[in-house]
């Protein structure tokens, strides 16, 4: 078996951004916008590095219920195809996706909170760029590993 080896560059390079604007549009109504982008390369092979994620923008709106006390959020993740690879770390190109999550919770008591998330509303295949099966020698090497389809969490918080 051959395991992966990951080694320092001397001449490689890396640029890129993050961006986040958050704000009220009305009362009790409140968004969060993010953006984000890392390119990289290998100066001494003109080969872009491995392993650098694609393009990430997220927005999230979140609107309080202060008679309740309770909150709503939704949220839109779009993420870019990944065509900037290298091929000879055994990189494969992406496909960008879009994924929706809706989660809301309320304070119930005092101490007591409930949370409940439905991620990927509209049960979106799909996967991240760096997530894909390592395994060397077998049938699904290279192969990437999908993100959960549709999904709903419940969680139950004690504050003491």
């Amino acid at each position: 078996k051959v395991s992966k080896v990951f080694q320092n560059l001397d001449n490689a390079q890396q640029i890129g951004f993050e961006l986040m604007v958050m704000g009220e549009i009305v009362p009790d109504l409140n968004y969060e916008f993010s953006i984000a982008y890392t390119e990289g390369e290998d100066l001494e092979s003109s080969t872009p590095l491995p392993e650098i994620p694609p393009l990430e923008t997220v927005l999230n709106l979140r609107y309080d219920i202060q008679r309740l006390p309770a909150w709503i959020q939704l949220e839109g993740r779009w993420v870019q195809d990944q065509d900037r690879i290298s091929v000879e770390y055994g990189e494969s190109s992406t496909e960008g996706f879009s994924v929706y999550n809706l989660k809301t919770g309320m304070t119930l008591f005092e101490k007591v909170s409930i949370n409940v998330s439905m991620n990927n509303l509209l049960d979106t295949a799909y996967h991240e760029h760096l997530s894909r099966n390592f395994a060397k020698n077998t049938a699904d090497s290279g192969l990437p590993l999908y993100e959960p389809g549709r999904n709903i969490i419940l969680n139950v918080g004690l504050n003491f």
